[in-house]
């Protein structure tokens, strides 16, 4: 079965890897990245190889298409667009021209996706409460159900590999913070603390470390820590913004979306 990686859409551009069987450092040759680009005059998502070639819009939309999470399977890619007036849930095949399904259809808006990697399952951000909570459904659409329900501000989640636990971005403890639950929502966890801003959690392939971006200095950075929250540790040094981390198949590289060449643009 593929093995899925995941990271949320970033603003400009966001990263997401598909990686089919097993693959090593040197061999991504089975492997696919997912993201959204404005390169068409409004915000699409692309596939592409690992090296940048092959790249293809599957969205192919007018609408703002953000946010893609693959299926295990690599069959389908769940997403975000306003195509129907507002942000509403979608899944397709990831081929240019494939067919929606809206899967939320709810009267607010609900973006960031992320496939269980059962793919039983989908959890995505769902406005309309007051403010963002975190919504659990099955694949289909079926069964949404809010876990959070906090009252405070709930987005982006992230499901371990063992679909055990639950990474999101929460402003609970009254700082923008990463914290873990049970995909019920219970037993929550803050695993960090100081962030002017952060997000964008991104479990490893063996589930023992996060991958985030923060805002602790003037610049978004990539910082990677323990499962638990422990050894934080920042990666990246740059005068720029760093955003969107996701790993490779084998766990000994990120992917990220940045503006390190031009302040108004974001590569990968």
């Amino acid at each position: 079965m593929p093995r899925i990686l995941r990271a949320a859409a970033g603003v400009a551009t966001g990263v997401i890897v598909l990686a089919s069987g097993v693959a090593h450092a040197a061999d991504l040759s089975n492997t696919r990245i997912a993201f959204r680009t404005e390169r068409d005059g409004n915000p699409e998502i692309y596939v592409m190889r690992p090296d940048g070639s092959g790249q293809e819009n599957i969205t192919q939309d007018p609408g703002d298409d953000r946010g893609a999470t693959w299926a295990p399977d690599g069959g389908l890619i769940a997403f975000a667009s306003d195509r129907d007036g507002q942000l509403e849930v979608y899944s397709a095949a990831p081929q240019p021209g494939a067919a929606t399904t809206n899967l939320t259809q709810r009267s607010d808006h609900d973006h960031r996706p992320a496939w269980s990697p059962l793919g039983d399952r989908i959890a995505f951000t769902a406005e309309g409460d007051g403010n963002r909570e975190i919504y659990v459904m099955n694949a289909d659409g079926t069964g949404q159900t809010n876990i959070t329900n906090t009252g405070a501000l709930d987005q982006s989640p992230a499901w371990s590999p063992d679909a055990s636990r639950i990474a999101f971005m929460s402003g609970r403890s009254g700082e923008q913070a990463i914290h873990t639950m049970n995909p019920d929502g219970s037993d929550v966890r803050q695993l960090t603390a100081g962030s002017r801003e952060v997000g964008g959690a991104a479990w490893s392939p063996d589930g023992s470390r996060i991958a985030y971006f923060a805002r602790v200095t003037g610049y978004f950075e990539i910082y990677v820590m323990d499962w638990d929250g422990a050894y934080q540790t920042r990666l990246t040094f740059d005068d720029a913004d760093v955003r969107r981390p996701t790993w490779s198949p084998d766990g000994s590289r990120l992917a990220f979306a940045s503006n390190r060449d031009d302040p108004g643009n974001y590569d990968i």
